[in-house]
């Protein structure tokens, strides 16, 4: 994500990465904080943000306890509030592939 500083004075932005599962065998948050960074720029400044997202970060808590990782449909969302921002679909599947989610996914 490209942030810019299109104003007058020097200032500080939280750029957030939020996860959603579109498909799953539990109900799951509607919106996952998996990171954040804190960002300074002084006026007119511009800067690329990266996040490195892990497939454990998809994973969740079963009923029995254990920590488990489901293929399906997720979507990330990068900007300043789990309201706003950047997004994109994608599908996780068993063995850690992640292709572009299909056309018409939930």
């Amino acid at each position: 994500m490209l942030l810019s500083n299109e104003g007058a004075r020097a200032g500080e932005e939280t750029v957030q990465l939020y996860l959603r599962a579109r498909t799953a065998s539990l109900t799951r948050p509607i919106a996952e904080l998996k990171g954040f960074q804190r960002v300074f720029l002084e006026p007119g400044e511009e800067r690329r943000v990266h996040f490195s997202l892990l497939s454990e970060a998809l994973a969740f808590v079963a009923p029995d306890g254990e920590l488990r990782k489901e293929t399906g449909d997720f979507e990330l969302r990068i900007g300043p509030s789990a309201a706003s921002g950047l997004s994109a679909r994608f599908r996780f599947e068993n063995g850690g592939r992640i292709t572009p989610a299909p056309p018409g996914s939930p």
